[in-house]
């Protein structure tokens, strides 16, 4: 599982993928985001969304309220994801830090046979 650093901002892991899932099922994975830095952040959890749409695919099963990282402090977020069709969907989960930095993590839901 691979990380990236946005800003000061550990992303664990820094993409999401969603292997195998069925129409009819719903399935969930962890997003950790940890401030490495030694200031207070705020951290703004934008709308998912594919092309100005809301996603149906994917919803966070955690409080999305404006955040305020204290240094070293971890926020484990939930995302769930219930497909819709047969296709593979991608969504892009958009955060802004203290209110001007904006870093995205890719998240990507496959169908059987299309890993």
């Amino acid at each position: 599982m691979e990380a990236a650093t946005h800003f000061g901002i550990l992303v664990l892991p820094s993409v999401l993928t969603f292997h195998s899932a069925t129409q009819g099922h719903t399935y969930t994975q962890n997003l950790i985001l940890q401030n490495l830095t030694e200031t207070t952040k705020t951290l703004q959890i934008l709308s998912l969304n594919i092309s100005g749409n809301l996603s149906r695919e994917f919803r966070w099963q955690s409080d999305t309220s404006d955040v305020v990282l204290a240094a070293g402090l971890k926020l484990p977020l939930k995302l769930e994801y219930a497909p819709y069709t047969s296709e593979t969907t991608f969504v892009k989960l958009g955060f802004v830090i203290n209110g001007e930095q904006k870093f995205e993590v890719p998240c990507y839901g496959y169908p059987p046979n299309r890993n």
